[in-house]
C-alpha cells in the first residue's frame, strides 16, 4: 500500500508538471539505553601502607558497537561507587543482535589512568524493561588482578527511521540566502609568450675568505633554573607532599628534598620509605629526620595550608630500605637504625633487598638491647639482605635478649624471607626463639636455604611453647 500512495503522488506532481520528488530510502534504528548503577569490591589501584586507605578512582566508559557512547563521572577514593547514570546509542536493526556492549572500568590518576576490568554485553542481554542486574567484573590485558561487579542494565527504546541518501545542507555563516551563480565565460585562448634571448649573466665573484680565530671566546650558558615557591619550598616537596596526604607514606630519593622539608614531611608519614638510588648519608639523614621533635617553625606557621599532621598520633612511624643503595652501609648506619629503636621513635624497620654486613648487623643489634624505656618495635623485616652467620645470628640474640633482660614485649613480625640460614648455631637460636617467651606473632622464613635438621629443631621450638607457663597464644610459622 505505501508503495502504491507513493506512485499516485508521483502520477499526480507529473499531471501538475511539477518534477517528482525522488524518492528517499530510509533504515530503521533501535535506542540502546544503558544503565550503570553501582559497583561493589573493586580492585585497588591507589595503594597504601595503610590497609584503609587503600582504594581507587573509578570510572566508566560505555562503548556501543566499537563507538564511545559516553563515561560516567570519577567518584574518589572508593571501591564500592553509585553512579546512577543513562547512556543511549542507536543501533541498526538488522545489527542488533550482534552489536555488543562493553563497560570498561578505570582509575583516575593524575597522569593518565589505569585499567580496572571489563563487563561485556551481547545482544541476547538486551530487555524491553529496565531492569538492572549484578554482572562480575572480567579481567583484561591491562588488568590481570580485576575483581567485584557492578549493577547495570541494558534495553531498548523506541526505533526511528533515519534518511539515507538525503544530504545534509551545509549552514552559511552569512545567512540562508542561495547566491545566483554567474553564467559561464567563454575562456579566452592566450597568446604565446613572446621568445626572449636568453640574458648572458657575468660571472659570480668568488666567496671571500674569513680567517676563523684560533681560540673562540667562552660561551656563558645559564644554570638551570630551578622554580620554587614564595616560602621557598621546591616543587619535589609538594610532590611529596601529595603523596603523604594521600597514603600516609613518605617515599623520596638521594637529593630530592631539602632537609628543612624532609623534617616537615617526616613528622607527618607513617612510613618513611627511601627507594634507588639512595645512599648512606640519605639513610642518616632520614634517621636524623624521625628522631627530630618536630618540623622547623617555618613549615607550619608561615603558611596554614603547608601544615599537615600524621592521623594517626599513636603509632609509630616506620623506615623502610628498598633496593640496593649506592654505597654499604657501615657501622655508623647500623648504630643510627638501632637508636631509633631504643629511643622508641620508629616501631618498625623492613629492609628490602638490601646487603647488610656483620659490622652493620652487629651495630644494629646493639641498638635492639640498649637501656631505653620508650621501645615499642613491632615488625623487623630483613627479607633478601644476604644476611651472613655472624649478622643473623647478632640479630636473633638481640630479638630474644629485648624480651628476656629488658623485660619489652616480643616482636608482632620478624621476617627473614630469601636468606642462606644453614648455619647450626643459627638454626638452634631459631627453635630456642620460638620455644621462649620472646617468640614473635609471626615468624617467616619463606624461600629460605634450611639444613634437614632445621625441620626437626623448629619442631621443638613448637613444642616448647605450648608447654611455657603462663601460656602464650600460639605464634604462626611461615616456611615455604
Amino acid at each position: 500500500p505505501e508503495e502504491e500512495e507513493e506512485e499516485e503522488a508521483v502520477a499526480e506532481d507529473a499531471a501538475d508538471g511539477e518534477e517528482p520528488k525522488p524518492k528517499v530510502e530510509t533504515r530503521r534504528f533501535a535506542t540502546l539505553r544503558v544503565f550503570v548503577d553501582k559497583g561493589e569490591h573493586l580492585v585497588v589501584k591507589d595503594w597504601s601502607v595503610m590497609k584503609s586507605r587503600r582504594s581507587s578512582d573509578p570510572y566508566v566508559v560505555v562503548d556501543v558497537g566499537g563507538k564511545v557512547a559516553g563515561k560516567t563521572k570519577v567518584k574518589s577514593r572508593t571501591l564500592a561507587p553509585e553512579w546512577g547514570e543513562t547512556f543511549e546509542a542507536e543501533v541498526p536493526e538488522e545489527a542488533l543482535a550482534e552489536t555488543a556492549v562493553e563497560l570498561r572500568i578505570w582509575d583516575k590518576d593524575v597522569v593518565g589512568s589505569d585499567a580496572m576490568g571489563v563487563v561485556q554485553l551481547s545482544g541476547r542481554d538486551f530487555g524491553a524493561s529496565g531492569e538492572a542486574l549484578w554482572r562480575d567484573v572480567e579481567a583484561t590485558d591491562d588488568c590481570k588482578d580485576a575483581s567485584g561487579r557492578l549493577r547495570i542494565g541494558a534495553f531498548l527504546g523506541p526505533f526511528v527511521d533515519r534518511p539515507i541518501n538525503e544530504k545534509p545542507q551545509k549552514k552559511s555563516w552569512f545567512g540562508s540566502k542561495k547566491k545566483k551563480k554567474a553564467p559561464p565565460q567563454k575562456k579566452k585562448k592566450k597568446a604565446p609568450p613572446p621568445t626572449k634571448k636568453p640574458a648572458t649573466t657575468p660571472p659570480a665573484p668568488a666567496p671571500a675568505v674569513v680567517e676563523m680565530p684560533e681560540t673562540l671566546p667562552p660561551i656563558d650558558v645559564p644554570a638551570p633554573r630551578t622554580y620554587r615557591s614564595r616560602e621557598g619550598l621546591s616543587a619535589a616537596y609538594f610532590e611529596a607532599r601529595r603523596r603523604v596526604r594521600k597514603t600516609g607514606a613518605l617515599a623520596w630519593r638521594s637529593e630530592s628534598l631539602e632537609p628543612g622539608e624532609l623534617l616537615a614531611l617526616t613528622a607527618a608519614a607513617s612510613a618513611i620509605v627511601l627507594e634507588r638510588p639512595y645512599k648512606q648519608k640519605d639513610v642518616l639523614d632520614a634517621c636524623a629526620a624521625v628522631s627530630a621533635p618536630g618540623p622547623p617553625p617555618s613549615l607550619t606557621t608561615s603558611r596554614k595550608a603547608l601544615a599537615i599532621a600524621r592521623k594517626d598520633e599513636a603509632r609509630l612511624p616506620g623506615v623502610v630500605l628498598s633496593g640496593v643503595p649506592d654505597d654499604e652501609l657501615d657501622e655508623t648506619a647500623g648504630a643510627r637504625l638501632g637508636a631509633l629503636i631504643s629511643t622508641g621513635a620508629a616501631g618498625a624497620l623492613r629492609f628490602h633487598s638490601v646487603p647488610i654486613s656483620w659490622v652493620c648487623g652487629r651495630a644494629l643489634a646493639l641498638g635492639l638491647v640498649a637501656e631505653g624505656a620508650e621501645d615499642a618495635l613491632t615488625d623487623l623485616v630483613l627479607d633478601r639482605c644476604a644476611l651472613g652467620p655472624g649478622a643473623v645470628s647478632s640479630l636473633l640474640e638481640a630479638v630474644m635478649l629485648r624480651t628476656t633482660h629488658r623485660g619489652r614485649q616480643g616482636l608482632m613480625r620478624l621476617s627473614l624471607d630469601g636468606n642462606a640460614l644453614t648455619c647450626p648455631t643459627v638454626v638452634g637460636q631459631l627453635g630456642a626463639l620460638i620455644g621462649g617467651p620472646a617468640a614473635p606473632a609471626t615468624l617467616s622464613l619463606v624461600s629460605c636455604r634450611l639444613p634437614p635438621v632445621a625441620a626437626h629443631v623448629l619442631a621443638k621450638g613448637i613444642d616448647a611453647q605450648t608447654a611455657l607457663v603462663p601460656p602464650r597464644p600460639p605464634a604462626t610459622l611461615r616456611v615455604v
